[in-house]
């Protein structure tokens, strides 16, 4: 995955006038018949597929056999948690990532700025989810092993449920910050 200019005015609503030839100088040299972006664009939709059936397995796992919700009651609802996070990640953002492959910069004329804006703010939404899952399993782990006797007592539903409703608020917030004007590189419009 390779990051330029170009990806910088993607995120962009507009370009400025100096930016501007630049951005349709790259743009043009990323067109829809290069060998490599179909075949980018393809791979990405093998990971689409691949990423939904997998965390679709892993659900219907958790959700149908109780021995695994009986053994790893707070780790399932963790790992149910980012199998969540992972296949909304394969539904909103790997496709719009595999029309970018294709189409590059000119993506913003084929979507529209406000879907981009609003896709770049539920990946982060996502992304951010994901990180602190995994975070929220390993110390899961560290103290199923570390503290076998109290480990019942602590991992409770009630702080299980906390700790999934902290993840997505401070995923939502860190989502929304990105939104706000200051965040954007100085001189940029958003």
């Amino acid at each position: 995955m390779q990051f330029s200019f170009s990806t910088v005015c993607i995120m962009n609503k507009s370009c400025s006038e100096n930016m501007s030839t630049h951005c349709n100088a790259t743009s043009s040299s990323h067109s829809s018949t290069e060998p490599l972006s179909i075949m980018a664009a393809a791979f990405i939709c093998v990971l689409v597929i691949s990423t939904l059936a997998a965390n679709t397995c892993v659900c219907y796992a958790i959700a149908r056999y109780r021995s695994i919700r009986r053994l790893q009651d707070v780790t399932g609802c963790f790992v149910m948690n980012l199998c969540v996070a992972d296949i909304l990640v394969a539904i909103v953002s790997m496709p719009v990532w595999a029309i970018f492959q294709i189409y590059g910069v000119n993506i913003r004329f084929i979507v529209g700025i406000t879907f981009l804006n609003l896709w770049r703010c539920v990946d982060i939404l996502c992304g951010t989810a994901i990180i602190l899952s995994l975070c929220a399993i390993s110390i899961d782990r560290y103290w199923a092993i570390t503290r076998p006797l109290v480990y019942g007592e602590y991992c409770t539903g009630w702080k299980v449920s906390c700790v999934i409703g902290f993840i997505w608020v401070y995923a939502a917030t860190t989502a929304a910050l990105r939104q706000l004007p200051w965040a954007t590189p100085s001189g940029m419009k958003k």
